[in-house]
């Protein structure tokens, strides 16, 4: 069983408030540094293959921002934030 495997609801909450916290904190940023209000949704939180992302952001030929975070440990990962 991958590690990843073992997440359950509580995992995924955790994830999903830490994803909030600093998607809140570049909102504020990025308001700051523009002078305007910035809108933003509470982000999802789920574990999927590689291959599905697009699928969550658009068609393979659109353009996407996306910030990109490796997670090492026991349960290394990568975290896409668009």
């Amino acid at each position: 069983m991958e590690t990843w495997d073992k997440l359950n609801a509580l995992h995924l909450d955790a994830l999903r408030e830490i994803g909030n916290i600093g998607a809140g904190n570049a909102a504020t940023a990025l308001a700051s540094m523009l002078g305007s209000r910035i809108q933003m949704t509470v982000p999802r939180a789920g574990v999927l293959p590689l291959q599905e992302i697009t699928a969550l952001v658009g068609y393979e030929e659109d353009p996407v921002a996306c910030v990109e975070f490796t997670v090492s440990g026991p349960a290394p990962s990568k975290i896409f934030s668009s």
